[in-house]
């Protein structure tokens, strides 16, 4: 199952809250798109076992 949507709609740790209170297993993927940011274009990951963040990368 994927979910999409903006940090604007949900916060990070809301986020990582119903990942771990449902137990969830995967990968979540952040994608830097605001125009301001340096960052832009860059995919950020984290990868979770269980609602717990067993690593964190961005490549």
């Amino acid at each position: 199952m994927a979910i999409s949507g903006f940090l604007s709609e949900l916060s990070l740790p809301e986020i990582f809250q119903l990942l771990e209170q449902g137990n969830k297993t995967g990968r979540l993927t952040i994608k830097a798109q605001s125009p301001h940011s340096s960052l832009k274009g860059e995919n950020f990951y984290i990868w979770f076992k269980q609602g717990l963040i067993v690593a964190a990368a961005n490549r």
